[in-house]
């Protein structure tokens, strides 16, 4: 069952953005993509693919694919990826989610390991991790989850 249309209360804006400028640790929306039979098609509605990037490698991203996840379950998953100690101050310096996470490497290694050990979301049916080209990525917007609700998670 798509879970898509239930992110959307925690959703404060989504923006357009180039493909060179998706950094791992964010969440995205992938609103058109060319598969590789050729079909490119426009993810909406109960379709839409809300991905959080775990890393970029060899011009593709892994992540979890959202859609595939109630929300409640992949913000508890979140909550242990919060640096610790975040204070007022960087809350409301944080331009997006990556600066409220720890760090990890650019091809993501470190959040794929997190994925792999949580059972919670790994062993999930369907598997949310997936892969995308970045060259079959037509159109993506960066997605900002609203402050309180990230709030609320991270404690």
């Amino acid at each position: 069952m798509p879970f898509s249309l239930q992110y959307i209360p925690f959703i404060e804006s989504e923006t357009p953005v180039a493909k060179a400028k998706v950094l791992p640790r964010n969440i995205y929306k992938i609103a058109s993509y060319k598969y590789a039979d050729g079909k490119q098609k426009t993810l909406s509605g109960v379709d839409t693919s809300y991905v959080f990037v775990l890393g970029i490698f060899d011009k593709k991203l892994s992540c979890i694919k959202l859609s595939d996840i109630k929300p409640d379950k992949f913000f508890k998953w979140l909550k242990p990826i919060f640096k610790k100690g975040l204070t007022e101050e960087n809350w409301s310096s944080a331009k997006q989610l990556e600066d409220l996470l720890i760090l990890g490497d650019k091809q993501g290694k470190k959040m794929v390991n997190l994925v792999q050990q949580s059972a919670s979301i790994y062993n999930n049916n369907p598997n949310p991790y997936r892969t995308y080209t970045l060259t079959g990525i037509k159109q993506i917007e960066e997605v900002k989850i609203k402050t309180d609700i990230l709030k609320k998670y991270s404690k």
